[in-house]
């Protein structure tokens, strides 16, 4: 961008009058990524969330220099595979293309016939460098394209020549030619921004180079928490002090372009910050009105680091072991000291003077080149081909014209934004049709008197749990929530060395609750367990590192990791269980409770109220079961399930947790939400407010691990004992639901059969989550696509193929709306959330992705690194979106459309992710069952494409033998006796 160019924000006086304000300006831009053991999922382009997601995708492809959509081959293929149809082509061109029925020029074909043909001719429009070649050696210029003349067997369109005349080479020649001429110049949209870009571009020489490899370093080293043998002298004094103090007087790093830093620092504020990089940019040379772009473009240089301080600024109690005083300010400031010092180096190599590339600089100007955009002319040469009008454009330099910029104004952007939303809509009608026919089979269906209800987070994951619960225990009913159930608390488990926020990352909670032993001195041989073991193994490492043992023990214990290894490969899950089994064997977890109710208002250093009053948990109780619908009448077993996921080699294994909990584990919240439920202080004040418990109802909290499928439950000696077979039947029926979990999600699994037994797929999916070598132990959200907002009964027994969010909601017990509103500012962020960073991941794997797993390394336990020196990498890696369909989340909520305008209008947070088109909202009204989609200011009707609706006995019958996404279809009503071994 030019100095004087700011036009995605306020000019850059008004925008930021100080430093300060242009750092956060320029600090909203760069990633949010938590560290990893509180990785939660969050939109990549989160500083665009004030756009329109068109226009947001665009500017951020030319800011990050990345990919936003789906390449035209990726769309290709989905067009091939059925995933868009003609229909969906034309009804995304209507809807995105002003005036489709103008004609390019006078008696040519229309807008919408042009683009209907070229997003069904699978043209391929080669590079800028290689058009010379495919002209030549593929002979384009001496015989017609093999497209020639195929508009006409794609549309039956009078607006082109429909007698065809045949083609010679010369008049090829001669048009091409023609085309050269009349296509606009080529622009390079890169402009300077600091000196580094001027140098770069004049003589082919980055010094960003020479700067990432020590700013990685002196990065990795301030905010490492624990790994390294010898930390970072200083680092209490902060990030900028710290290197001050290791470039100025260590003999570390000596870099030759490094000459002089010593001078650098002695010349600025010793303390750093926002005084350091004003002093540091008012003696650089750039004007002030530069500042907002030099700042960012600093930060560019590594956004992965710079986005991790930015973190750990703002939100200190995310570090895994001990919070520093990072702050960006400083980061920014040695990150343009060492620019300066890689800058001085440059110029006395090169024989530059720094004001000359300062005055380029300020000149700021885009470069222009003189030759024409060959690719556009290869695009007209080959559309005019298609639709037999070389010679009539040949003729005419005002139809040639006209035709050139008609196409030109279609680029490769604008194309794949029409595939995009023809590609979304596509699953959209499937969705909303076989919601439609699936209604129509069964009505409203729910158990009568169940004998079992179990409330699950709204995880698409869930979806196939409580599908499957619900086929093999048909007297249960099953209910979806945020999966923290509204208890937002400060947890510290009995074996955690810090307590974390188990709730979403847009709540602070201000409750802490501990898990406590029941009987203290089994808890203290428990620990003392633990800490013998901790000294041995750290005595272990220290012999490893003696003169004389050293070489004997790094024989031995190579020997023993050596067969772990092999054994952990080979056999993942029986290594597992015997080194579980040796080094836990003789020190099981004592029992616990929750300290989970407190009388008065004692708080802790923090200042957090040390557990809930009874009113407090009265009201968490009312909430989430009037939001769920649950409020009568109540079976004599609730299960509060959480869930979470284990695996033995996964980095980004928080990512694949409850983002709920922000990143955590929900077991802790369902265990005080059964805690809460099943107190009589709470029972007695849920009366006072109309929700009456039995006394024969008993609430258990329960944990699904998501990897390997097994179920744990708290606090199974308070249940009554009247209650015992309930439980047992409750653990039967979830044991059978794991099973078929497990042999669904088995399927997209390569090294597992497609038509895999349920007992086999349930020992891959522990193999999975125990094995060394395995990088999907599980795959996460990639299937997610739907968030259902309404009552189960309108999609029980509907197989949704795990691919949708299940949130329990009752229009008839919210009149005013207002649980609706809070379900949607509450869950509309995390599963957008989810949604987008899965999209973007799958984009564009190399910038807001990770790329592959094959070469991260963990730095610092904070984040993971392309081997031993690199970026810190945010976003996915590969093998966790690689299944993934990059469509925006298909809201669909039970509820008048009148009311979500509403909604929308009040909520800012809804309003932003409704109006500007970062989820599709679909509205089905709770008393027609009509569907109408939300565009463009306006509920539109949905009209179905009926076109054959699934109906199996069982989930099995529909998923297995096939690896991709399927399609949504009825699974007919199972009585209890049919549960299958």
């Amino acid at each position: 961008m030019a100095l004087d160019m700011v036009s995605d924000r306020a000019s850059t006086d008004a925008l930021a009058t100080s430093v300060s304000d242009m750092l956060a300006e320029a600090a909203h831009h760069l990633p949010d990524q938590a560290p990893l053991h509180a990785f939660v999922h969050h939109n990549t382009l989160h500083a665009f969330e004030h756009l329109p997601f068109k226009e947001a995708l665009r500017l951020a492809a030319k800011e990050f220099d990345a990919t936003t959509l789906m390449t035209e081959a990726q769309f290709e293929d989905a067009r091939q595979e059925g995933r868009i149809r003609k229909s969906d082509l034309l009804a995304a061109i209507d809807e995105s293309v002003e005036d489709p029925d103008a004609a390019l020029f006078e008696g040519g074909p229309t807008r919408r016939a042009y683009l209907l043909w070229r997003l069904q001719s699978g043209l391929e429009t080669p590079s800028e460098a290689s058009i010379g070649w495919w002209l030549h050696d593929k002979k384009y210029l001496h015989r017609p394209h093999p497209l020639s003349r195929s508009a006409a067997r794609l549309s039956t369109s009078p607006l082109y020549a429909q007698n065809p005349r045949a083609t010679s080479p010369a008049q090829l020649q001669a048009f091409w030619s023609q085309l050269l001429l009349s296509v606009p110049p080529k622009t390079n949209e890169s402009t300077p921004e600091r000196l580094r870009d001027v140098i770069l571009r004049r003589y082919d020489l980055d010094t960003d180079e020479w700067i990432k490899p020590v700013l990685i370093r002196l990065s990795a080293a301030y905010l490492d928490q624990g790994v390294a043998e010898i930390g970072m002298p200083n680092r209490q004094e902060g990030f900028y002090s710290a290197v001050r103090s290791v470039l100025t007087t260590k003999k570390v790093l000596r870099e030759p372009w490094l000459d002089g830093i010593a001078s650098d620092f002695a010349s600025f504020p010793e303390a750093g910050g926002v005084d350091a990089v004003e002093a540091i940019l008012e003696t650089s040379g750039y004007p002030r009105r530069a500042w907002p772009l030099v700042i960012r473009a600093t930060l560019a240089i590594l956004p992965g680091w710079a986005g991790m301080f930015s973190k750990f600024e703002r939100e200190a109690d995310k570090a895994p072991a001990f919070a520093l005083p990072a702050k960006l300010a400083d980061w920014l400031a040695v990150a343009l000291l060492l620019d300066r010092a890689a800058i001085r180096r440059a110029a006395r190599k090169l024989g530059l003077q720094t004001a000359s590339l300062m005055e380029e600089l300020d000149a700021g100007q885009t470069e222009q080149r003189s030759e024409p955009d060959a690719t556009i002319a290869f695009e007209v040469f080959v559309a005019a081909q298609a639709f037999d009008l070389v010679a009539t454009l040949a003729e005419s330099e005002e139809k040639r014209r006209g035709f050139t910029d008609g196409i030109a104004r279609f680029s490769s952007f604008e194309r794949r934004w029409i595939l995009q939303l023809a590609y979304e809509r596509r699953h959209r009608q499937a969705t909303l049709d076989a919601m439609i026919e699936h209604t129509e089979l069964c009505g409203t269906a729910k158990p009568e008197a169940p004998r079992l209800q179990a409330v699950f987070c709204m995880d698409e994951r869930e979806e196939s749990t409580r599908r499957h619960l619900e086929e093999y225990a048909p007297g249960t009913e099953t209910f979806g929530c945020a999966g923290f159930f509204g208890v937002a608390m400060r947890y510290k488990g009995l074996d955690d060395v810090t307590s974390r926020p188990l709730c979403p990352v847009v709540r602070t909670p201000q409750h802490y609750v501990e898990e406590i032993p029941v009987d203290r001195e089994e808890a203290e041989r428990y620990k003392a367990a633990l800490r013998r073991r901790g000294l041995a193994l750290a005595r272990a490492e220290q012999s490893e590192r003696s003169l004389l043992l050293g070489s004997a023990w790094a024989l031995l214990a190579g020997l023993v990791e050596g067969a772990h290894l092999v054994a952990r490969s080979i056999a993942p899950r029986f290594a597992h269980h015997t080194h579980h089994k040796a080094t836990h064997g003789h020190h099981h977890a004592p029992q616990t409770r929750l300290a989970l109710f407190r009388k008065d208002n004692e708080t802790t250093p923090d200042g957090l109220y040390r557990g809930y009053s009874f009113e407090e948990a009265a009201d968490i109780v009312f909430g989430q079961l009037t939001s769920m619908g649950l409020t009568g009448p109540f079976a004599p077993l609730v299960l509060i399930a959480g869930h979470g996921s284990s695996s033995l080699n996964n980095p980004h294994e928080a990512a694949h947790d409850c983002g709920a909990t922000g990143g955590g584990r929900g077991g802790p919240n369902a265990r005080a939400f059964a805690q809460m439920a099943n107190h009589p202080e709470v029972r007695s004040l849920l009366s006072e407010k109309g929700i009456i418990i039995p006394d024969t109802t008993w609430f258990i909290g329960g944990y699904h691990n998501t990897c390997d499928d097994s179920m744990a439950y708290y606090d199974e000696d308070l249940v009554p004992e009247h209650h015992h077979q309930d439980v047992a039947a409750m653990k039967e029926a979830l044991a059978q639901a794991c099973l078929g979990d497990a042999q669904e999600r088995c399927r997209r699994f390569e090294d597992a059969p497609a038509n895999i037994g349920r007992r086999e797929a349930l020992r891959i999916a522990e193999a999975h989550a125990q094995d060394l070598a395995q990088p999907r132990p599980e795959y996460g959200h990639a299937t997610n696509a739907v968030c259902y907002i309404g009552r189960r009964s309108l999609t029980r027994g509907l197989f949704l193929d795990r691919r949708a969010f299940l949130i329990s909601y009752d229009p008839e017990q919210d009149a005013e709306g207002a649980v609706l509103a809070s379900i949607l500012e509450a869950a509309g962020p995390v599963g957008a959330g989810i949604n987008l960073e899965y999209y973007f991941s799958f984009v564009d794997p190399v910038k807001f992705g990770c790329g592959t797993k094959l070469p991260h390394n963990i730095s610092g336990l904070i984040g993971v690194m392309d081997g031993h020196s690199s970026d810190l990498r945010t976003g996915l890696p590969w093998q966790m979106v690689e299944i993934h369909e990059p469509v925006r989340l298909l809201t669909i909520v039970e509820a008048m459309p009148e009311r979500l305008a509403q909604i929308a209008a009040d909520s800012a947070i809804v309003g932003s992710l409704v109006g500007n088109g970062w989820i599709q909202l679909v509205s089905r009204h709770p008393e027609t069952g009509e569907y109408a989609r939300y565009h463009d200011g306006k509920f539109v009707p949905h009209t179905p494409e009926l076109a054959g609706f699934p109906s199996a006995e069982a989930s099995h019958d529909l998923f297995c033998g096939v690896r991709g996404h399927l399609g949504f279809g009825h699974i007919q009503a199972l009585k209890e006796d049919t549960a299958r071994a």
